[in-house]
């Protein structure tokens, strides 16, 4: 999806094409509770 946001972005800017709306990036919340869903330990991140 951010990639979708982005080269739209891109596109208004380079190409001079007008883009309108709004995206909204879908962010989990991460809680004690689901931590365990969200930890990947060979992750660099």
């Amino acid at each position: 999806m951010i990639f979708t946001v982005m080269e739209l972005t891109a596109l208004g800017f380079i190409a001079g094409i007008p883009v309108q709306g709004e995206y909204e990036l879908e962010s989990p919340l991460i809680t004690e509770d689901n931590a365990e869903h969200h930890y990947f330990p060979e992750s660099p991140f």
